[in-house]
């Protein structure tokens, strides 16, 4: 039996998320409660990190598309997040899955690839963690204005992630088998706020 310690909600949020969620409904999922940080969140379940952002054009980035899909426009301009993700609860866990449409690596960083978006996401066992960037389309418009040094005068202010699924068995390829081991659905928004 596992006895897992976490927050459906806190009873005291970090002013930023306090104001943020009065402010803005669409930050938070009907549904999820919010569980919010600064750098880093936790419920008990998934620990998430975020150590840094930038900005950068799609012909710096290495893609790897289906053939079926289009790249980008050389000049297109994209916010990558370097993320950290740990299970530090008793159960299994997947991330990524369909979050994503593309995979992508970069040259001469760490680390050196985004999160897989093939095969049900990325496994973590318990006990697991694992590095990655997620990577943002920054819009411009048109198009043709896509300009990374005023994307580089953006600030991000927050990342948030919805924890639906965790436990259970894992089966490959996103699949999961609940009978033996229980699947919780936590419905859980961890919101990260930066102070980079």
């Amino acid at each position: 039996m596992v006895s897992l310690a976490y927050f459906l909600s806190l009873p005291k949020l970090p002013s930023f998320c306090s104001s943020l969620l009065s402010s803005d409904p669409q930050v938070s999922e009907a549904g999820y409660s919010a569980v919010c940080g600064i750098s880093q969140a936790s419920d008990g379940r998934l620990s998430i990190a975020v150590h840094n952002y930038h900005f950068d054009q799609a012909k710096n980035i290495q893609f790897h598309f289906s053939s079926n899909q289009q790249p980008p426009l050389p000049d297109e301009v994209f916010l990558l997040v370097n993320v950290s993700v740990t299970n530090i609860g008793g159960g299994n866990a997947s991330i990524g899955g369909t979050m994503f449409i593309a995979n992508a690596s970069f040259t001469a960083t760490y680390p050196n690839q985004t999160i897989p978006d093939i095969n049900g996401g990325l496994y973590l066992p318990p006990g697991s963690k694992t590095d990655f960037w997620i990577f943002f389309y920054v819009r411009f418009q048109p198009v043709a204005s896509s300009d990374l040094a005023a994307a580089s005068g953006f600030k991000v202010e927050f990342v948030t992630f919805n924890e639906n699924s965790y436990g259970g068995n894992y089966l490959g390829q996103g699949a999961y088998d609940c009978k033996e081991t229980a699947c919780q659905r936590p419905d859980v928004e961890l919101i990260i706020g930066l102070l980079i």
